[in-house]
């Protein structure tokens, strides 16, 4: 993989790194959002972790998806939401990953709607992985701090967290704006 990012991406990975691994990203659509997270992330997940990425809809999962299988971050990737019906299958066996050797190891991305990140099928799998392995990204976050989807951040990700979007705030909402910044912080 070689991809030559900007300066301001730079920044910005430098700018969460430098908080330890946690931060929104302020971007404005077309920016490289997605590509700059896979960039930032893919150094911290090289040898262990599992990504998980939070979506407000199904058509971010499979652009995600796309991205990350084009670009070679992994092969290891599974779609979570309603349409892919063995989602559940598929996301524990992708977590088999973590008892292979590091040089055998395929890291797992698990891209899921909100909905389906907050399900009780979703929430009993992602317990299985130790809190210090996940890396956790929102995209969109700003959808997800709707009060039906905040429980998305109470997912423990010692790895990292990152929440993306060209507007971060909740327009008349300041208790939903209030758990996207947790995004920033340890939970």
């Amino acid at each position: 993989m070689n991809i030559s990012l900007r300066e301001y991406q730079n920044q910005a990975i430098q700018s969460w790194e430098k908080n330890g691994q946690k931060g929104i990203w302020s971007m404005a659509t077309g920016t490289g959002k997605t590509l700059t997270a896979l960039n930032a992330i893919s150094r911290k997940v090289s040898s262990n972790g599992v990504v998980i990425v939070i979506v407000p809809g199904k058509d971010l999962v499979d652009q995600w998806a796309l991205v990350i299988k084009h670009y070679g971050f992994s092969k290891n990737v599974v779609k979570c939401y309603s349409e892919n019906s063995r989602w559940r299958r598929l996301a524990a066996k992708s977590l088999l990953q973590n008892y292979l050797k590091s040089e055998d190891r395929r890291v797992p991305y698990l891209i899921a709607t909100a909905t389906t990140a907050i399900s009780d099928d979703f929430q009993k799998i992602i317990q299985l992985i130790p809190d210090e392995q996940i890396l956790l990204i929102g995209d969109e976050v700003h959808r997800l701090g709707a009060t039906s989807w905040q429980s998305v951040f109470s997912i423990h990700a010692n790895l990292g967290r990152l929440g993306l979007s060209a507007t971060p705030s909740r327009q008349w909402d300041e208790e939903g704006t209030e758990a996207i910044g947790s995004m920033s912080s340890s939970v």
